[in-house]
């Protein structure tokens, strides 16, 4: 599936693995075309992960996720 990635910020936890990667991509500016090709996952399963991540983190906007995601201090590898 590609690099594991997880939010740094406490308040990401309530998002699953693939969530978290895909919001990480989004978050980077990455279209949901190559977030799908990158992540070998259909368009349509990027796009219900991005709606279930602006939900779950109350963003209303790519702009909103990559504020967070640059509030949260960014993305690290799982481990």
């Amino acid at each position: 599936m590609g690099m594991g990635i997880r939010w740094r910020d406490t308040e990401i936890t309530s998002l699953s693995a693939v969530e978290c990667q895909v919001a990480a991509l989004a978050a980077l500016g990455h279209t949901d075309q190559r977030i799908a090709d990158q992540l070998a996952i259909a368009v349509r399963a990027v796009e219900a992960c991005l709606a279930a991540v602006y939900r779950k983190l109350d963003v209303r906007s790519s702009r909103d996720l990559a504020y967070k995601f640059h509030l949260s201090g960014g993305f690290a590898p799982y481990s």
